[in-house]
């Protein structure tokens, strides 16, 4: 159902905790709706604020973007109930692209291979990445960060503090990277669509398209991916008996095909 946001403003990323969906966009859009119906539209922080992401992790409301689009710095905006906010604009890089928690850490990605971490949201400490490119969507499953970005990088770290390339299976650009039940998935430009089991080997899938894949989300034994034009992806149902390991699986047809075989909805 297209339902009235409130806004025309882009809307990039949402999330849903304590019994609410929390949503972020440009020039500082924020949404809040108790049922996903009706949306109450409001600014956070100044216009000046584009954002990227959120998460509802470690206690705190978290959004990252950066400040002003004439001359970009990236922020880190954080909140103990959603309602009241802490603004922290740094000059580490011009922009934050992702955020993830785990092993009590924060971390959020940005432009030029910039990692910041934090315990708290207070203190932020930039990271040796050892790579140069965008990196723009971060993810914490099973004890491990997994990082992916422009010209195809995938980076993974324990701790969010020391962090390893873990090879390079495309030059493509990758969106977004997520843990779906017992496997890591990530998609990215011209229908690239890579899997690992545990975040450091890499294999790519066949998506079936040549568009744009801008995320992935695993729900109800199923996998979806949705891109550019409208394009959604189903994988069929997932089976995790039937996943293949890495070192097993065949690169020239991508292995075990049947858990991740795409039909356009």
């Amino acid at each position: 159902t297209n339902l009235n946001s409130g806004t025309t403003k882009w809307i990039k990323a949402i999330t849903y905790s304590n019994q609410k969906f929390n949503a972020v966009g440009w020039e500082g859009a924020y949404l809040t709706s108790d049922d996903g119906k009706q949306w109450n539209t409001q600014i956070l922080a100044t216009i000046n604020d584009y954002h990227y992401d959120i998460i509802n992790a470690g206690g705190l409301y978290v959004v990252v973007g950066f400040f002003n689009d004439i001359d970009p710095e990236g922020n880190v905006i954080n909140s103990l109930d959603g309602i009241n906010w802490n603004v922290d604009t740094m000059s580490f890089t011009p922009y934050h692209y992702g955020i993830a928690y785990g092993a009590n850490t924060y971390v959020v990605t940005g432009s030029s291979g910039k990692i910041l971490s934090s315990p708290d949201c207070d203190i932020w400490t930039e990271e040796t990445s050892g790579s140069g490119p965008n990196l723009i969507s971060v993810g914490f499953a099973n004890d491990l960060f997994v990082v992916v970005g422009a010209d195809g990088v995938i980076l993974t770290s324990s701790n969010g503090h020391s962090w390893s390339i873990a090879g390079t299976v495309t030059s493509e650009t990758l969106f977004e990277v997520q843990f779906c039940q017992e496997i890591w998935i990530t998609v990215g430009a011209k229908g690239t669509l890579l899997t690992s089991t545990e975040g450091n080997n890499w294999n790519a899938r066949n998506s079936g398209t040549n568009s744009n894949l801008k995320g992935i989300a695993f729900g109800n034994d199923t996998i979806v991916a949705v891109g550019e034009n409208g394009l959604i992806l189903q994988s069929d149902p997932f089976d995790t008996a039937n996943v293949p390991k890495d070192s097993n699986v065949d690169s020239d047809d991508g292995g075990d095909e049947s858990c991740f075989i795409s039909t356009m909805k």
